[in-house]
C-alpha cells in the first residue's frame, strides 16, 4: 500500500466516525432534547374550556393557495385552521416536545343521509376520523409539494360511516415537510431555509346530502375545539415519540366525557 493510498484511506475512516457520531448525536436530541421539559412554556398545557373559541387561529398565508383557489366550490367557505401555538424562534427548541394538535368538531344528522362526501388537506400530515373509526386508508398524507404554490387534498365518501343523531368528525396534524426540523444538509443548509415551511394547518369541508333533498356543510372554522395528543415528537426524519400517558380517551366520539383533572377538547 503506498502512502497516499494510506492517507486516503486513514481520511475516510475519520469522515465514516465524524458522520457515525453525528448521527448518533442527531438521534439523542431527537429523543432526548437539549433542555429539561421544565424550559418549555407552561402555558402549553393543551387544556380546552369548552367554550374557549378563541384558540382557534386561522392561518391567512394559505388562503390565497392557488391549488384550492380552483377548486373553491369543494371547500366552500371553510377556512384552514390550527393551534395558537407559536412555532419554536430557536433551532434548538425544536428538538424538544411539541404534542401534536388534535381536533374535533361535533354535528348533528339531520335526516336521513343520501349521500356524506369529505373534502380535506392540511400543510404537514394530518389523520381523520369520523366517531372513533379512521376515514380512509391513506397515511401521511397529503402528498408532499410546495406549498407556496399548491396542496393536493383528498375526496372520502363516508355515507356509510355517519351515524343518526349526533356525529363527530376528527383530526389530527403532523409537521411533515411543512415543519420539519432545522436539520443541516451537508451539514450547512438548514432544511427550514430550503422548503416552505409554517405551523401545521388543514381545512375540510364536510357536505351532508340529504334523501329529502336538503343539504348541510360541516367546515372548518372557529367552533373546533382542539387539545393536544400522545404524539409528542414527529419528524420525517428522526420518526415518532409517543406517550399514552397523555392520551385523552374518546376524544375522537360523538359524546366525550368529562373526567376531572384530564384535559378536554
Amino acid at each position: 500500500m503506498t502512502k497516499n493510498n494510506l492517507k486516503s484511506k486513514i481520511k475516510d475512516l475519520r469522515y465514516n466516525l465524524i458522520l457515525m457520531i453525528t448521527i448518533l448525536v442527531g438521534c439523542h436530541i431527537a429523543l432526548f432534547g437539549l433542555y429539561n421539559s421544565s424550559d418549555q412554556n407552561s402555558d402549553d398545557s393543551g387544556e380546552l374550556a369548552a367554550t374557549d373559541y378563541k384558540v382557534i387561529e386561522n392561518s391567512p398565508q394559505l388562503k390565497e393557495n392557488e391549488f384550492l383557489t380552483l377548486n373553491t366550490k369543494d371547500f366552500d367557505n371553510a377556512l384552514w385552521i390550527t393551534d395558537n401555538r407559536s412555532l419554536p424562534k430557536k433551532d434548538s427548541l425544536f428538538y424538544l416536545d411539541h404534542p401534536a394538535p388534535i381536533f374535533r368538531k361535533e354535528f348533528k344528522a339531520q335526516g336521513k343521509i343520501k349521500k356524506a362526501t369529505l373534502y380535506i388537506t392540511s400543510a404537514g400530515y394530518y389523520k381523520g376520523s369520523i366517531n372513533g373509526e379512521p376515514i380512509g386508508k391513506n397515511v401521511l398524507d397529503p402528498a408532499w409539494t410546495d406549498y407556496s404554490k399548491r396542496t393536493y387534498y383528498t375526496e372520502y365518501d363516508i355515507t356509510s360511516q355517519i351515524k343518526k343523531g349526533k356525529n363527530s368528525l376528527g383530526v389530527s396534524l403532523g409537521n411533515g415537510f411543512y415543519n420539519p426540523l432545522p436539520l443541516r444538509k451537508w451539514g450547512r443548509r438548514n432544511l427550514r431555509k430550503d422548503l416552505s415551511v409554517g405551523k401545521p394547518t388543514f381545512i375540510a369541508n364536510l357536505v351532508l346530502q340529504y334523501q329529502n333533498g336538503d343539504s348541510q356543510s360541516i367546515i372548518t372554522d372557529s367552533s373546533w375545539k382542539y387539545s393536544y395528543g400522545p404524539i409528542i415528537r414527529n419528524s420525517v426524519y428522526l420518526g415518532t415519540v409517543y406517550d399514552a400517558r397523555q392520551e385523552i380517551k374518546g376524544w375522537q366520539l360523538p359524546v366525550l366525557k368529562i373526567i376531572p383533572g384530564v384535559p378536554q377538547l
